[in-house]
């Protein structure tokens, strides 16, 4: 299987240029949407939310059965016993509200990556460095208070080789094209400042500057030329 995955790796960064094509791009979006949401940071997230839903149980008056939540025109009841159950701190909850996000916000969050325009930034240098949170949100140019990754103005980058990277940005002017790179702006600060553990590059040189203690800006600060056609660019990896 390891074996299989090397070879496929090698062609991994040539597919995301057929993103023009909508069926691969919508593949594409659905591979994403599965990497971010299966990351540790969600069964963190999980966690914290049956925490956060024990505290509110905790406070309930010990003879109500059920509560009422309303959000706008949206109702909803839930057993109190049912929701104190299923919050329990154990490894089965977790996975199970693992398993429940994954089903029903995979797709949608493929949707919401589908309808932004992608572009696929690349360099003759290896200047791209990523790691084991390789999925980076940044504000952009959304001035909202809080956002998230379908909120307009917002960029999501994320790198394909050591010369290529994928960025989610609305300003581009033609979807899933490539734009040749002129800035890698904060884009590796960012990379190395969401990191979890590890932080890989192709030389030393792309991190040994950098610091995760700086603060990575709000927006990637990528600079790229005009889009290019997909066939006059193909480069090494």
């Amino acid at each position: 299987m390891s074996r299989g995955e090397a070879i496929f790796a090698k062609k991994w960064p040539d597919i995301f240029e057929c993103a023009c094509n909508k069926r691969t791009k919508m593949n594409l979006a659905r591979y994403l949407a599965i990497s971010y949401l299966r990351h540790p940071n969600t069964r963190r997230m999980i966690d914290n939310i049956n925490t956060a839903t024990r505290d509110l149980i905790s406070k309930i008056v010990p003879h109500q059965k059920t509560i009422d939540i309303r959000v706008k025109d949206k109702s909803l009841t839930l057993d109190v016993d049912h929701v104190r159950q299923k919050t329990e701190d154990t490894d089965t909850n977790i996975q199970e509200g693992f398993l429940r996000v994954m089903r029903s916000s995979a797709q949608d969050l493929a949707n919401t990556l589908f309808n932004r325009k992608w572009g696929i930034l690349f360099s003759s240098e290896p200047i791209f460095a990523t790691a084991d949170c390789p999925f980076v949100l940044w504000r952009g140019s959304s001035s909202c208070r809080t956002f998230g990754i379908g909120t307009a103005g917002t960029q999501l980058s994320f790198p394909l080789s050591p010369r290529k990277l994928l960025l989610i940005d609305d300003d581009f002017t033609y979807d899933g094209m490539l734009y040749p790179l002129k800035s890698v702006g904060n884009l590796n600060t960012g990379i190395i400042k969401a990191a979890e553990r590890f932080v890989f590059s192709a030389t030393q040189d792309v991190i040994g500057t950098q610091s995760p203690s700086l603060y990575a800006g709000p927006a990637a600060g990528l600079a790229y030329g005009e889009a290019c056609s997909v066939r006059t660019t193909r480069r090494k990896q």
